[in-house]
């Protein structure tokens, strides 16, 4: 469930990003960019309790998709486990001292809050990407119903001049003739 919440918010994610930018390049660059702001602060390259809080770690992980995956994995795989320790004669590790310690990942909410999490950023990125949308096809229509105006206004024609002839009221001649030949119709 993990992993699927976790590609399905990319993708929202991804969509969403793709509704701002019109050019297919500029997106696909864009994208990566959005890709490398969600995986700063997911604990991966370094602990989340050594980021900056400014940024980073305040409003970046609680927007980035990645750490709560990655948190809630962590938790999923770790907490219950025990493990040797490094010294023989000392207790065991458990799997949650290791979460704290290791990974700096608190255990004071489960695994369970994280897919929550991944569930409501799955739900605010679709609708993101549906006000995105909505946003591009009134802008659009605002645009096309201006520019019609302004065709309308800008390049009217009086109905009728009678200095210019039609090409649709002239006379016809044969083919033959315009090539040059004779015919015995002409």
């Amino acid at each position: 469930m993990n992993l699927f919440l976790c590609i399905s918010v990319a993708e929202g994610c991804m969509l969403f990003v793709a509704a701002l930018v019109s050019n297919q390049l500029v997106t696909i660059v864009t994208a990566a960019g959005v890709t490398v702001f969600m995986l700063m602060p997911s604990s991966i390259f370094r602990r989340l309790t050594d980021l900056p809080k400014f940024f980073w770690r305040y409003p970046m992980s609680y927007i980035s998709y990645i750490s709560w995956s990655v948190q809630g994995q962590f938790k999923n795989d770790m907490i219950g486990l025990e493990f040797e320790p490094l010294v023989a004669g000392d207790p065991k590790l458990k799997g949650e001292v290791m979460l704290q310690d290791t990974f700096g990942i608190q255990t004071d909410y489960s695994k369970w809050w994280d897919l929550a999490a991944l569930v409501f950023l799955l739900i605010s990125y679709r609708f993101l990407f549906f006000l995105a949308l909505k946003h591009k096809e009134r802008a659009s229509s605002l645009l096309q119903t201006t520019r019609t105006y302004l065709d309308i206004l800008l390049t009217r024609t009086p109905l009728k001049d009678t200095n210019v002839s039609s090409r649709r009221h002239q006379p016809l001649y044969p083919l033959s003739a315009q090539e040059g030949l004779s015919s015995p119709m002409s």
